[in-house]
């Protein structure tokens, strides 16, 4: 947390899940406020961080190598005190992408096998179009397109660099979701897609395959409140931020509002399909009913809940390739596990209930 209070720094075991999680780590000996975190394999790098006595870090890496007992390793302000603040950080491999608020972009390199670990500047963008406070950014996967949202003031586009060349990062394009609308954060889908969280204009998706002309492809406005409009006292609401890495495929967008929207993207998966004829199990999600249709003959199905616990058996002594499974409206909402025996397999399949 980085507002004011009694904070510290913690980690989690989540090894135990679902059942449990174990606080392993809870101190403020390291630092009490940090505005953000990225962990890079078993580093955690922390933006504009706040230690004891009021000691700032506009940047600060510490040792996960044993979870239980992190170590600090370096400030950036040791290497680079010109540096104000960080506000977030891009990390992979030890690259960082730090977002410098007013002072721009800049990429440092880590080098944590040094006999004194120090950070290195590898390549800065402080002059670009549409200039503002520089908030975050996300990588493609081959590390040559970067995508970079400029927070304040409202209204700023989102910027694609080719970042490829690191002594020589340029701007492709520049896009707006719509005119007066701001972005905060992106988030890299696969190669060349990216879902960002623009406030009031919930969170949109776009195509970057040809990153000097980025298209929409998809959107959810989880704040329709503001009726297409953007009133200048009211521009830092909505959507705050999404979450695209999930196995399940769901796409996470938190409403600063309205709350949390657990959605489906056709870009993540194909799994939670509308309804179809000729699927085997539609609708996916339900309500209330499930349909059921096999090329074998259908002898026995079950549901578990996500704990494993059965709620559902059902044999079948005739034979039938084709059932419908009705009543389930009093299964709570969530996941599901449905598994379909046939006279030569079975099969188990992801199923959600909504309401």
């Amino acid at each position: 947390s980085d507002d004011g209070g009694s904070n510290s720094f913690q980690i989690m075991d989540l090894s135990t899940l679902p059942d449990s999680v174990h606080v392993v780590y809870d101190s403020d000996t390291l630092f009490y406020r940090s505005h953000t975190i990225f962990i890079d394999g078993d580093k955690l790098y922390g933006g504009s961080v706040t230690r004891k006595s009021n000691v700032f870090y506009s940047m600060a890496v510490y040792s996960l190598t044993d979870p239980e007992n992190p170590s600090f390793m370096r400030s950036l302000k040791d290497d680079y005190p010109a540096i104000n603040g960080v506000h977030d950080m891009y990390v992979r491999n030890d690259t960082v992408y730090a977002s410098c608020g007013d002072d721009g972009l800049f990429v440092y390199k880590f080098n944590s096998t040094a006999s004194t670990p120090k950070f290195e500047e590898l390549g800065s963008l402080t002059t670009y179009p549409d200039k503002g406070y520089n908030h975050s950014t996300t990588l493609s996967p081959d590390g040559r397109i970067m995508v970079m949202c400029d927070e304040v003031p409202a209204g700023m586009a989102v910027k694609v660099l080719d970042v490829s060349d690191l002594t020589d990062i340029k701007v492709l394009s520049t896009f707006k979701s719509n005119v007066g609308a701001t972005a905060h954060n992106p988030y890299m889908i696969g190669k060349d897609k990216v879902a960002i969280s623009c406030y009031l204009d919930g969170v949109q998706v776009y195509d970057l395959s040809n990153p000097l002309a980025p298209r929409k492809i998809e959107y959810f406005d989880t704040y329709p409140d503001n009726g297409g409009e953007y009133p200048s006292n009211n521009v830092y609401n909505g959507n705050w931020g999404a979450y695209v890495g999930l196995p399940s495929g769901v796409l996470l967008a938190s409403d600063m509002k309205r709350g949390l929207f657990v959605l489906h993207s056709s870009l993540l998966t194909t799994k939670f399909k509308a309804p179809v004829e000729g699927d085997l199990i539609y609708p996916n999600p339900f309500l209330e009913n499930l349909k059921v249709k096999s090329t074998n003959q259908i002898d026995e199905v079950e549901i578990r809940n996500s704990m494993g616990s059965l709620v559902l058996s059902q044999k079948y002594s005739e034979y039938t390739t084709a059932i419908e499974l009705d009543g389930l409206s009093s299964l709570g909402v969530g996941i599901y596990f449905l598994k379909v025996k046939t006279k030569t397999d079975s099969q188990v399949y992801k199923i959600i209930k909504w309401n």
